[in-house]
């Protein structure tokens, strides 16, 4: 079994944390009350902290491939 790329797996969890953020505003919207608008802007707060994070994670993660495939091109000519 091959495994996959951290930058791949970063880049999902950031993607996921969006669509689960998403949800937490609809449920949001529909229920009205200020102890969910309360629990929303929390993980707001949090979420996008860590998506600042990560995100942060995977750009370092794509310099570093980006170096490793040109000197292994380099190599390899």
């Amino acid at each position: 079994m091959q495994k996959l790329p951290k930058s791949l797996y970063l880049s999902n969890r950031h993607l996921c944390n969006k669509f689960l953020l998403a949800a937490d505003i609809i449920g949001t919207a529909i229920s009205l009350s200020w102890d969910a608008v309360a629990k929303l802007a929390a993980i707001t707060g949090i979420r996008t902290f860590l998506n600042f994070f990560l995100q942060r994670e995977v750009g370092k993660l794509f310099l570093k491939l980006q170096k490793f495939y040109r000197a292994k091109e380099k190599l390899t000519k």
